[in-house]
């Protein structure tokens, strides 16, 4: 669920990544074995079932994902998870990077490198931070997911995505994808 105007696209939370339906979810093929790609985030979580930001998705057991969320120690926080044959991980849990109050944007970036791939954050567009975090560009690809799946889908997709399991429907604004 969304809408595009104003420069903005609007998503609408829906269902986990590792739903196969009710997705809130916009992506492009990956065309390269090395590349970036960034993105404008304005979201404004209130629980810590609602989440927003960029992913690098095959499919609804394999994919990872940096995205805004909130927690009741520091409120509005960046965090990582990654699917891989159905077991998520979370990287940063307690060490989830809190945004300072007075943010109003996050930019994030993925920056694949042919066998890996990482994640950055900015709050203020300029300047990014890595997240030290590196992860297996083989768990997006065809012969990986068809050893466990049982078939393949079309190849790995970077993009943006929404999630609200707690059913209030939160929107998230995403200004000036690139992919380069």
């Amino acid at each position: 669920m969304g809408s595009a105007g104003d420069g903005k696209l609007t998503l609408t939370g829906q269902g986990s990544l590792a739903n196969t339906h009710d997705l809130s979810l916009i992506a492009r093929l990956w065309q390269a074995f090395y590349f970036d790609a960034q993105v404008k985030v304005k979201f404004e979580p209130f629980n810590y079932q609602q989440m927003a930001g960029l992913t690098n998705y095959y499919n609804d057991r394999h994919w990872s994902f940096i995205f805004i969320t909130w927690n009741e120690n520091n409120g509005s926080v960046i965090e990582i998870g990654e699917n891989n044959r159905g077991k998520y991980t979370s990287y940063l849990k307690d060490d989830a990077i809190k945004i300072p109050d007075d943010t109003k944007y996050v930019w994030f970036r993925t920056k694949v490198r042919k066998e890996t791939y990482t994640y950055e954050y900015s709050f203020d567009g300029v300047s990014f931070t890595q997240i030290p975090v590196k992860l297996d560009s083989a768990i997006l690809s065809d012969g990986y997911v068809r050893q466990s799946y049982g078939g393949f889908f079309t190849g790995a997709f970077v993009g943006l995505a929404v999630v609200d399991y707690s059913g209030y429907s939160a929107s998230a604004e995403f200004y000036h994808f690139i992919y380069q």
